[in-house]
């Protein structure tokens, strides 16, 4: 999901912070701005995908780290009203979410290796002998 919305929001930068209740013809800084938050979430994205044990629980923490620290920084901006009413639920709700999915994968138990038909399970042997 975090690579997805990253390559998103980098390609179609206008459109997704119009989505979030931003409007990019108020500031030539907004798509500047998605893209960089885009970036970010298509590298931590692609790294979580890329890595396995401990490496994606570095990942997960990266993700984590970003999410609060985005978080922290609607709520600032909506105290200085520069989020409106309208929009605050929305770009809080794109640190939230992810934020929810990671600490759901800290939780979760990691998943069972899948069998392969070169590994034993089912007393069924897929290998062909001569």
């Amino acid at each position: 999901m975090r690579l997805t919305f990253g390559v998103i929001i980098w390609v179609a930068p206008r459109t997704t912070m119009r989505v979030f209740g931003l409007n990019p013809r108020e500031s030539a800084l907004v798509p500047y701005l998605g893209r960089l938050v885009g970036a970010r979430d298509a590298v931590i994205g692609a790294g979580l995908l890329r890595s396995a044990d401990n490496d994606r629980r570095l990942w997960l923490l990266s993700g984590l780290a970003c999410d609060v620290i985005d978080l922290a920084a609607v709520v600032i901006a909506a105290r200085e009203g520069a989020v409106s009413r309208w929009s605050f639920p929305l770009v809080a709700g794109a640190s939230v979410l992810p934020f929810g999915l990671a600490v759901l994968a800290f939780v979760a138990p990691p998943p069972a290796a899948a069998e392969t038909p070169d590994t034993p399970g089912d007393g069924l042997s897929w290998s062909v002998s001569s």
